[in-house]
């Protein structure tokens, strides 16, 4: 459970996928494509996501089906409104199906170039909205969120560096606020001491990625990311009210440390032949359609007392198909 917990904690960092797999983030597809110049327009961005993970002492298989309308605003300018819905197949909760915390963000996709370099940078402000059972479990009233990215183009290569720094808002400190014993709360999301945690208070993330076009459409990417978490300290009357012998001990409190490393391929339905030289069909919906097949893992660095950097470990591993449109 304390696993489980972690990642959830770690998770609302990640890009607006919040701890499901992800291909190339749709701010990064949009960042590279060629842009339009326009005033004010409208636009989509939309993903189904299925994935499967690679623990066989408890295996997960999840769809997400993730919307994003937009405004655009000149070529570079986005405010956007990100939500998704989630089924989880094998999952042992009564209800199956879940929400991703609802965001409204606002991008520049190019607010200055360095001449000399030629390193261009960009950035995002986003705010969430508790809308996903973990966030409203642990007491989430909002999340604030701002990323800033550098990167260059070399060619068919494209790397960049992403900073990001978020800040949380709960009701309380920790995940479980209703300590009555024998009541619905305690019983569904407590009963069990471990079941209490300290909330997260901030945290940073900073990721590299590198992407090669090694085909027209076809971009192979490699993306390593590392997330930094701040908990709440204990609230010791907090403990004293709720007779929890687990609460009134000393728990940690330090720097929580994970990474996440993503593998993928994606391709661009827009550079096959046929819709590529087909007057009716370049300008299509289909043409702005992407597929991608990939490898994520999310892991937490501490791991049953010692410290691992293994990004291939199978407990915290998953497989990912993903369709993506972005109009």
């Amino acid at each position: 459970m304390r696993r489980l917990l972690l990642v959830s904690l770690i998770a609302s960092f990640l890009p607006a996928l919040a701890g499901r797999a992800s291909a190339q983030s749709l701010d990064d597809i949009e960042l590279r494509k060629r842009k339009t110049q326009t005033k004010l327009g409208f636009g989509f961005l939309g993903l189904l996501d299925t994935s499967v993970g690679m623990n066989r002492d408890r295996p997960e298989v999840q769809n997400l089906l993730y919307l994003a309308p937009q405004l655009k605003i000149g070529d570079k300018m986005r405010a956007r409104l990100n939500f998704g819905a989630v089924r989880n197949w094998l999952d042992r909760q009564d209800n199956p199906w879940d929400l991703t915390d609802l965001s409204l963000q606002f991008s520049h996709l190019g607010f200055y170039t360095e001449r000399h370099t030629g390193i261009a940078f960009s950035g995002n402000a986003r705010w969430y909205f508790p809308t996903s059972k973990d966030s409203r479990n642990a007491g989430n009233i909002g999340q604030l969120r701002g990323v800033g990215k550098a990167s260059r183009a070399f060619g068919p290569v494209y790397l960049s560096f992403e900073f990001n720094l978020q800040k949380y808002f709960y009701r309380s400190t920790t995940w479980s606020t209703d300590e009555t014993p024998g009541s619905e709360e305690w019983v569904r999301s407590a009963g069990r001491d471990e079941y209490v945690e300290n909330n997260a208070s901030y945290g940073f993330g900073e990721t590299f990625s590198a992407t090669v076009t090694a085909l027209p459409g076809l971009d192979l990417s490699a993306i390593y990311a590392l997330y930094q978490t701040r908990p709440y300290q204990p609230d010791e009357g907090h403990a004293a009210a709720s007779g929890s012998a687990y609460l009134e001990a000393p728990r940690v409190t330090n720097w929580a440390h994970s990474f996440r490393l993503i593998i993928d391929a994606t391709y661009n339905l827009g550079a096959l032949p046929p819709i590529a030289r087909s007057a009716r069909l370049k300008d299509s919906l289909l043409a702005k359609t992407f597929v991608s097949l990939g490898y994520t893992s999310l892991t937490p660095q501490l791991q049953n007392g010692h410290r691992s950097l293994n990004p291939f470990n199978p407990k915290y591993s998953t497989l990912y198909f993903d369709l993506m449109v972005l109009y």
